[in-house]
């Protein structure tokens, strides 16, 4: 077999009118980066769809089509439908996604919505310390001798029985 025949097997599934859009998929903790190479196609021909746990790209485009040609390779796919659908584990905020098409490369920020977003829990320097009055607590009750143990409970017992 040689490189033009594993090259026509390869590629065969190509020959469609529709194809998965290949992608690039970050995220970082205030949301996602998708980007996809879309050479050819206007801004006017990209379809984006989101909501709140997915993102829809749809890039339609046309081909030339030379018939009297003889190829020696043809790499590029045969689509004119490139789609790619998405999902996210976080919701993400649909109106503030934002996309941008440049130099052949779409480009879409798809920010984490607010209650999705993971936030840092301020600690209050004037809070006494939870840690050191739990040692404190733990101290004195190891501290007490069972007969003084004894005799706050039963304070406590006939306080709540009194009342």
């Amino acid at each position: 077999m040689n490189v033009l025949d594993l090259l026509e097997t390869g590629l065969a599934s190509r020959d469609t009118a529709h194809a998965q859009l290949p992608v690039d998929l970050a995220w970082n903790q205030h949301g996602y980066r998708v980007e996809a190479d879309v050479p050819g196609v206007r801004d006017e021909d990209l379809t984006i769809d989101v909501n709140a746990r997915s993102l829809t790209i749809r890039a339609e485009r046309s081909v030339s089509s030379d018939e009297d040609a003889v190829w020696s390779a043809k790499e590029r796919t045969k689509a004119t439908v490139l789609e790619r659908e998405l999902s996210f584990s976080e919701d993400i905020d649909p109106a503030a996604v934002r996309a941008a098409l440049k130099a052949g490369v779409l480009t879409i920020q798809l920010p984490l919505a607010a209650n999705a977003v993971k936030r840092r829990v301020p600690i209050n320097a004037d809070e006494p310390d939870v840690a050191a009055r739990l040692a404190a607590l733990d101290l004195e009750a190891a501290s007490e001798t069972e007969p003084t143990r004894s005799a706050r409970v039963a304070a406590t017992q006939d306080a709540s029985l009194a009342s």
